[in-house]
């Protein structure tokens, strides 16, 4: 059996200034590498990566 760990991630507005604020743009950022962060340690929990 192939199991899989899918995630949606879109709109994440990278590169976005929301009001021209570099605060937004690093708040942005913050959440998508957060998001990233949490499907890697998923991952590892669930077995490690396969090929």
């Amino acid at each position: 059996m192939v199991r899989m760990l899918i995630a949606q991630l879109a709109d994440v507005h990278l590169g976005h200034r929301q009001y021209g604020l570099e605060e937004r743009l690093e708040d942005y950022n913050r959440a998508f590498l957060n998001a990233v962060d949490e499907l890697v340690r998923l991952r590892e929990e669930r077995g490690g990566w396969t090929r």
